[in-house]
């Protein structure tokens, strides 16, 4: 009985677990494509800003705040 009560206790915190490490990874992935949406709209009102391999990597992981970033980069004409 306290075998299965423990193994039903250690199963409960990894699938609890797992729901919490989903939905973080859902909102991560959401805001890399919103943020590279961004990024290529801006591309469009922005000729002259560069998408390059570090802008992508930067808008990936920072999301909306990495493109906001690339931006005022670009804009203050230290990089991109």
């Amino acid at each position: 009985m306290i075998i299965e009560f423990s193994l039903l206790t250690v199963m409960i915190i990894i699938v609890v677990l797992v729901a919490i490490f989903l939905r973080k990874l859902l909102v991560l992935a959401i805001n890399s494509v919103i943020g590279f949406f961004a990024l290529f709209a801006a591309k469009l009102l922005l000729p002259d800003l560069a998408i390059n391999f570090w802008s992508i990597i930067i808008t990936a992981i920072g999301g909306i705040i990495g493109f906001i970033a690339v931006i005022v980069l670009h804009l203050f004409g230290v990089a991109f």
